[in-house]
């Protein structure tokens, strides 16, 4: 019943919908797409995505909390969108398609018309529930299949294996990325990362934010994202600007709303710490590719002397028979960082440490504890004022939980972290 009220709410309204997917992400581009549409357009992006249930993005658009009688309340929501016209309803919807098993994305392209498709990243480590690179490749490539010729199709250049699917499409292609040959280039990356000041205290001044330079036929403006490290942001910032010259906003439209993006909780955010320490907080979830491009970030904070890098690892999830492999290669790259620590956390977390020592990180160096509870107790106590702490995990190892224990202010984890 609701997918018919809902499909003949979309046929009644026309919303474009524009549908995000890959294995690594999607949520901070589905935010930059946001920032830039939201300056000239009605825009809504969904929560939690079910590709079973599309009332709660499309008849529950502005996402009201209800706890009694909710499918009655649904219900009658979509009546009063069919026989009443609504004046604010959205434009445009920008959804996150997970694909996390087959048929994701096969059954929600059945059921919606997208105008446009965006692919962000393909790690080839993190397969979920696939059993091969190719049956990924193969559910994601059903959203670029499925746009027809007056559709248009975003890919990251960078990527081999998304940019391949431009092969599969009938639609109008848009690519961006680093690379000289990209359609929309970012170039000239600056990080400003923190200041401290030399007072007693010796707290955290501020953090600026990354700021780079767009490009798109032959055109160049500057484009600054405040509270922001790393990468896969301006990757990010990047796909938002390609939707945006699809909606004919010119390039400075495009860097004035990537001005107001807004990164996901638990996305390499960074929140003040016990003793006056600085935690970088990356616990939304966790892949091979992600955690990389995480501890280059990492790698790019230069502390001043007598003071020390923690990096708090937890297990990484989905990743089928990479899983040992995986693990143990991001073990070598913390210890190429130098870091005072390294704490794991979980059982598949053991390779990490494997991995870690391997490289050369003395053992006295190394940690590992069975759940975030020991995990957490044992940072507090070992940290000093002025370290840094980076955390990062799958979303079922909950390592916001280190988080919470470790930040100055704990009322306010409802506000900053991805789960309390």
């Amino acid at each position: 019943m609701f997918k018919k009220i809902t499909k003949l709410v979309i046929k009644k309204y026309k919303p474009d919908i524009i549908g995000i997917t890959g294995s690594v992400g999607k949520t901070s581009t589905k935010e930059a797409v946001f920032a830039v549409l939201k300056t000239k357009y009605r825009v809504q992006q969904n929560d939690n995505y079910d590709n079973l249930d599309l009332t709660g993005v499309f008849i529950n658009y502005d996402n009201k909390s209800v706890k009694i009688l909710k499918n009655f309340w649904l219900f009658l929501r979509g009546l009063k969108l069919l026989f009443k016209k609504d004046k604010n309803f959205p434009q445009v919807f920008v959804l996150d398609l997970p694909a996390t098993q087959t048929g994701d994305i096969k059954n929600i392209v059945q059921l919606l018309s997208f105008k446009i498709g965006l692919i962000t990243a393909i790690d080839r480590s993190h397969l979920e529930n696939f059993t091969s690179l190719d049956k990924m490749i193969r559910e994601i490539s059903y959203l670029v299949s499925g746009l027809g010729p007056d559709r248009f199709l975003i890919l990251n250049r960078d990527d081999q294996d998304v940019f391949d699917l431009m092969t599969k499409s009938k639609a109008a292609v848009k690519d961006y990325g680093f690379a000289d040959e990209s359609g929309i280039r970012a170039s000239e990356v600056v990080t400003s990362i923190l200041k401290i000041n030399n007072q007693e205290k010796e707290e955290v001044e501020k953090i600026e934010g990354q700021s780079f330079k767009l490009t798109y036929q032959g055109s160049t403006v500057p484009v600054h994202l405040p509270r922001v490290l790393g990468r896969q942001h301006i990757y990010a910032a990047l796909a938002g600007a390609a939707v945006g010259l699809i909606y004919n906003l010119n390039i400075l439209e495009i860097s004035q709303g990537l001005n107001s993006y807004q990164p996901p909780r638990g996305r390499i955010n960074l929140i003040p710490g016990v003793k006056n320490t600085l935690i970088i907080d990356d616990t939304f979830n966790a892949s091979p590719l992600s955690a990389k491009a995480s501890l280059e970030v990492l790698a790019n904070f230069e502390l001043p002397a007598g003071r020390q890098k923690f990096v708090v690892l937890g297990d990484m999830a989905g990743l089928g028979g990479k899983t040992e492999e995986a693990h143990y290669q991001l073990g070598q790259r913390v210890a190429r960082l130098e870091a005072a620590s390294l704490v794991a956390v979980g059982e598949k977390s053991r390779d990490i440490i494997r991995g870690a020592k391997d490289q050369g990180m003395p053992d006295d160096f190394c940690f590992h504890f069975p759940d975030t509870e020991q995990a957490g107790k044992f940072i507090q106590n070992k940290m000093k004022k002025g370290d840094l702490i980076f955390i990062d995990g799958s979303a079922a190892m909950r390592m916001e939980k280190i988080v919470k224990e470790l930040m100055a202010e704990p009322l306010r984890a409802p506000e900053l972290l991805v789960r309390r």
